[in-house]
């Protein structure tokens, strides 16, 4: 971990701005290590494009993940039009459909939600497959990041 600390006030102060902006939204919304489950996979959710995109890209440029190690899960509600999201994440990801693994959840009549409707394409989580060494690397760089910042 303290390699990765030392990596991550090297990158930025080389200005590694992808880095930076990923490992951000790394610790933002990745799974990240917790004292009783230490060894989990990369994996990244959210439903905004762009995000995902951008996080993709961080983990094949700045993480060293090969194409091949992503894999994806579309999380959606059992009443939303779940071909048209498929065919929506899967353009825009450039996979084929077929790599998308479904989960669906269950409709509950009380929600407050307001992502319904013709726009709503669930959410996608990002999974980078045997990614354990990686996600502990990521965490001494998000140590590494708020140390820099003076935070701890």
């Amino acid at each position: 971990m303290a390699e990765a600390e030392h990596e991550a006030a090297s990158r930025i102060q080389a200005g590694d701005w992808l880095w930076l902006l990923g490992t951000a939204l790394y610790w933002a919304e990745g799974e990240k290590p917790k004292e009783w489950a230490r060894s989990p996979l990369v994996s990244f959710t959210n439903m905004d494009l762009r995000m995902i995109l951008m996080v993709r890209q961080w983990l094949l440029q700045c993480c060293s993940v090969c194409v091949p190690q992503l894999g994806y899960g579309l999380y959606i509600h059992e009443r939303a039009d779940i071909r048209t999201a498929v065919n929506y994440w899967a353009q825009h990801l450039r996979v084929p459909p077929e790599e998308l693994r479904i989960c669906l959840k269950r409709h509950n009549p009380s929600t407050r939600r307001k992502n319904t409707g013709r726009s709503y394409y669930g959410t996608i989580r990002v999974i980078v497959k045997r990614s354990t060494y990686l996600n502990h690397r990521i965490a001494g760089w998000i140590r590494g990041l708020t140390k820099y910042c003076g935070v701890v």
